[in-house]
């Protein structure tokens, strides 16, 4: 499956906008939601689900939010791409059978793509962290 140019578009706009207000209160959206969202990746047949599911959550895991009291660019882009992936009614509303997840995975892939441009070290602590929850290690998931 292929996101259309036009989709891709609103979907960044509607990133980018979250990403210039991340603060405490998505945040806090993010805490009460994402729970569940999870559960509803990871039951479902498909992979890139799954591996959706345990990107944000190791995103998640891995940064360190506040600075001196301040977000770091990091945190704000994993509270941005976490926000969008939790919100049901983003630019291709998730219920949508087959495709609902899809600008979700285009969002936390740039959410990505960010963060290493940001900061390769943690990156790759993403990555080393997705490695242990695709081969069956999820001791840090409830």
């Amino acid at each position: 499956m292929k996101l259309e140019t036009h989709l891709k578009i609103r979907t960044l706009e509607s990133y980018h906008a979250i990403l210039s207000e991340a603060s405490s209160i998505e945040l806090q959206y993010v805490d009460a939601k994402f729970k569940r969202v999870y559960s509803r990746l990871t039951s479902r047949q498909g992979e890139w689900q799954e591996n959706l599911a345990f990107y944000t959550r190791a995103m998640m895991k891995e940064v360190d939010f506040l600075a001196r009291g301040v977000f770091t660019e990091e945190g704000r882009i994993v509270i941005a791409s976490a926000f969008y992936l939790c919100k049901p009614d983003d630019v291709i509303p998730d219920h949508t059978p087959g495709t609902g997840y899809l600008d979700d995975a285009f969002i936390i892939n740039r959410a990505l793509s960010d963060i290493k441009r940001v900061n390769i070290k943690l990156y790759k602590k993403i990555i080393k962290r997705v490695e242990k929850y695709q081969d069956g290690h999820y001791s840090d998931m409830e």
